[in-house]
């Protein structure tokens, strides 16, 4: 039952009372004092609920913008390492690169941080890193991700793209 539907019966509940009232009619009156208490515990609860509710809220309003902030500082790591990695990609700054964007927990940093490092291997300029081995290194970091993560659409491609590169591996061999 509703707390606007609950107390409406209540209040009207109190109204037949009201009605039925008698002047001297004591039993009546207890009745109704009673009901009164009653009711004022039944506000107090539901304003109690209400506060519970909006401090819930504001909870959970103050955890996203924590996650907000902690997801763009995350954000901004990955970016400054990049310009590092894009200097010189070696195989140790490939493997950092890829454990930065997969501890930002975020999808569609690591689906972005992949993409740029898969694109720096196919024009050749990744240093030590066999197709194989970046497969390798893009499956083992996308694990890194939490569960909710890995399931999002950013990573399907990914996951495509780790396929396609060790099926090129193989067919090299």
């Amino acid at each position: 039952m509703s707390s606007a539907f609950r107390l409406s019966y209540l209040l009207n509940a109190a109204t037949n009372l009201l009605t039925q009232l008698t002047k001297n009619n004591l039993t009546t009156r207890r009745r109704i004092a009673r009901f009164s208490r009653r009711l004022d515990e039944d506000i107090r609860a539901l304003e109690r609920e209400e506060q519970t509710k909006n401090d819930e809220e504001q909870k959970e309003a103050e955890r996203k913008e924590v996650e907000s902030k902690i997801v763009f500082e995350n954000a901004e790591k990955v970016r400054e390492f990049e310009k590092i990695w894009r200097g010189e990609p070696t195989k140790q700054k490939t493997i950092e690169f890829l454990r930065l964007a997969a501890m930002s927990e975020s999808a569609e940093i690591f689906s972005q941080t992949a993409g740029n490092v898969i694109q720096v291997l196919l024009n050749e300029q990744a240093g030590g890193l066999s197709k194989k081995d970046l497969a390798d290194l893009l499956d083992s970091h996308l694990r890194i991700l939490p569960q909710q993560e890995r399931l999002s659409g950013a990573i399907f491609w990914i996951k495509r793209e780790i396929e396609r590169l060790r099926r090129k591996s193989e067919a090299k061999l």
